[in-house]
């Protein structure tokens, strides 16, 4: 266990911002802490005398910044108070087109940092954001030392790691190595979660699912009807099939016909489409879980919504309204897409049954009622009905022994 713990350092929240009420919070503090630096100023201009001592000093704390990231503000007194040190000039050496490449020879590429200056009660102050870096630190890639001859001073040698020990940047220590540690276990961790926080949600929603659908399926036979969500549904659909309950089922596919009826004379055929896929879902579940007869019931229901349009009066004429062709479409097209799910699964024996002529009445097999319609009955297997069945009959020759 490590004895450096990442939550107990301060008050101060890092994140990548540098706006004014950012700079004002951290102000608020009145004090320094591991992930916040104050300074005086910082006269980076080529021209001051001080210049490189103070880009090599400031080097230095944003190498131990980059172990848990944080703030360095300039212009400030140890407590917070602006010191009217900074100008405009030294400002423009602040911003962050200007610093980072000047850092960069002694830090590597990695390097992420986010400047802005602000007036504050009439003074100028620097805030720059050190992200923390995604190696857990950071070493040096050359010396930083300033000064000539006798009274040149190395702060840090190439190869070095440091980090903020309290409110002072230090060598790397045995402390620093365990926060180093924690901080890359921590980041580590936290990508993980990242990267399977879908797969989480999914499982949680699945979970959530499956105890809702029990309680459904434990309730009252009414409240097991057509107006549930197609997965619902199916998660239903699974829960009474585990507990060998099938009057709900029953009651569905007994009632989906009569249902569809009325939609279909109202014209609703948004609604219809729903309810055909709900029915499709309930289908294809049978298909998936292996209950034939099941299947069957599921299919003897779709085959007598399809039949409806023929049963109203004026149903048989050689040119059904468009409704009734669109309806006869979106019914091929979930016949076909059942058949594609037993393709897939190399259930041979579910394609056979849709391609059949004799299943359960299916027309969708056998008549030309929307090849016609669609106005394409003299080129076999080009209208959407003949695709769908010449679809299923293609399958069912490809398989195995066939």
């Amino acid at each position: 266990m490590f004895m450096v713990e990442l939550g107990a350092m301060g008050p101060v929240v890092v994140e990548p911002v540098v706006n004014r009420e950012k700079l004002l919070e951290l102000l608020a503090l009145q004090t320094e802490y591991p992930e916040l630096d104050f300074k005086a100023g910082c006269d980076l201009r080529r021209g001051c005398t001080d210049h490189k001592r103070n880009l090599v000093e400031l080097a230095k704390d944003v190498a131990a910044m980059s172990v848990v990231g944080g703030y360095v503000v300039i212009g400030v007194d140890k407590r917070g108070a602006p010191t009217g040190r900074l100008t405009d000039a030294q400002v423009e050496m602040l911003d962050e087109a200007r610093l980072r490449p000047m850092l960069l020879s002694w830090l590597p590429d990695s390097l992420v940092i986010r400047t802005q200056a602000h007036d504050v009660e009439d003074a100028q102050v620097a805030l720059v954001y050190v992200a923390p870096n995604p190696a857990g630190c950071v070493f040096f890639k050359a010396d930083g030392q300033y000064g000539q001859d006798k009274s040149a001073r190395a702060v840090f040698r190439q190869g070095e790691v440091y980090f903020r020990d309290g409110t002072e940047s230090r060598r790397l220590t045995q402390q620093g190595l365990e926060l180093v540690i924690a901080r890359r276990v921590a980041s580590a961790h936290a990508e993980w979660e990242q990267a399977h926080a879908a797969e989480y949600r999914r499982l949680a929603e699945q979970l959530r699912s499956g105890s809702v659908a029990q309680e459904t399926a434990r309730g009252p036979a009414a409240e097991i009807n057509w107006e549930l969500k197609p997965e619902r549904l199916a998660a239903v659909g699974v829960e009474l099939l585990r507990s060998q309950d099938d009057i709900p089922l029953r009651l569905l596919l007994t009632q989906v016909p009569a249902r569809a009826r009325g939609l279909l004379r109202d014209g609703d055929l948004e609604e219809l489409t729903g309810l055909l896929d709900r029915l499709v879902c309930l289908i294809a579940l049978f298909v998936t879980l292996e209950r034939p007869a099941w299947f069957d019931r599921g299919v003897a229901a779709l085959a007598e919504i399809y039949e409806l349009p023929l049963a109203e009066p004026g149903g048989q004429h050689s040119t059904p309204p468009v409704v009734t062709v669109t309806f006869w479409l979106r019914v091929a097209e979930r016949v076909l897409g059942v058949g594609a799910l037993a393709v897939r699964r190399g259930d041979w024996g579910v394609v056979r049954r849709l391609a059949a002529p004799s299943c359960a009445g299916c027309r969708w097999a056998s008549t030309p009622h929307l090849d016609s319609a669609c106005g394409r009955d003299d080129v076999p297997g080009r209208s959407p009905a003949s695709t769908a069945r010449g679809a299923t009959h293609s399958a069912v020759a490809a398989q195995p022994g066939s």
